[in-house]
């Protein structure tokens, strides 16, 4: 008895192993960004790592439409924001602020790669986009600042190539905007048709909901509270911001509250 349950533990574990390398080798085809081959396996990847991080990252990247995949990115970041699904999303959100025009947002988010994760292959990258964003803002010290400070910390990686000036950024700005241009012709109907929300807290007291709820309606924001039925648990109220039309509008309004009021964001499409 004692050498078949042996034997089972030993079955569990090379098993547990091949898993664990097959999740691995997907993590590396997502990590050096080729997606057509991710592609080819992501029935087999839900149906056999369904709540993996990288499962999750897969997707949101596979997604087409970019304000859904936007919301993905941001909930594997507040989920899981040391993995590297979530460094991989972060980079994302940065590369999707940065051509949206939220400089200001983007460079949150680029400069979290060089700092945190050292090891990520996306370093050289973010502090291309991280440049050019402090030159959109007319912060040129800042750029050259970052520049020269990870030039130091990853003196391995080749930032000679980050010399734009900013000419060269109003170029790449252009054509940004032409691209984007052609994109906003076929959405427009869509986004029209499209409300987001900007919740700022979830409280299971309703009183710390109501504080939150009347600092916002002060400050002329269309504040209300959502009351969220959870079986066998207390209720939660949920204060959120309504009746946005874009997702530009709902990260804007949503910055603007953090930076009021040092309230955290999330942003949900109803």
């Amino acid at each position: 008895m004692t050498v078949k349950k042996n034997l089972i533990l030993i079955v569990i574990f090379i098993f547990s192993k091949i898993i664990c390398q097959d999740i691995e080798y997907f993590e590396k085809l997502a990590v050096d960004g080729k997606m057509t081959e991710l592609e080819k396996s992501l029935p087999f990847i839900n149906s056999s790592f369904p709540n993996h991080p990288m499962t999750q990252y897969i997707n949101a990247a596979m997604n087409n439409n970019g304000e859904e995949a936007f919301i993905q990115f941001n909930t594997i970041i507040n989920n899981f924001p040391t993995k590297t699904a979530g460094e991989l999303s972060i980079m994302k959100i940065g590369e999707y602020l940065y051509s949206k025009g939220f400089y200001s947002q983007a460079i949150e988010q680029l400069i979290k790669i060089p700092l945190f994760f050292s090891k990520s292959k996306n370093i050289e990258r973010s502090v291309d986009l991280l440049k050019k964003s402090y030159l959109s803002i007319g912060q040129q010290d800042s750029s050259e600042f970052y520049v020269n400070k990870f030039s130091e910390i990853y003196p391995a990686l080749n930032f000679k190539n980050y010399n734009f000036t900013y000419q060269d950024f109003l170029d790449d700005k252009n054509k940004s905007i032409q691209s984007e241009q052609k994109v906003d012709e076929k959405s427009t109907s869509v986004q029209n048709s499209t409300s987001w929300i900007v919740q700022v807290g979830a409280f299971s007291i309703k009183k710390n909901a109501e504080t939150i709820q009347n600092r916002l309606v002060s400050a002329g924001y269309n504040a209300i509270i959502v009351i969220v039925e959870r079986v066998g648990k207390r209720k939660l109220h949920l204060v959120q911001i309504v009746k946005m039309t874009t997702l530009e509008n709902a990260i804007i309004t949503g910055e603007r509250i953090k930076n009021q009021f040092g309230l955290d964001f999330v942003i949900h499409k109803k």
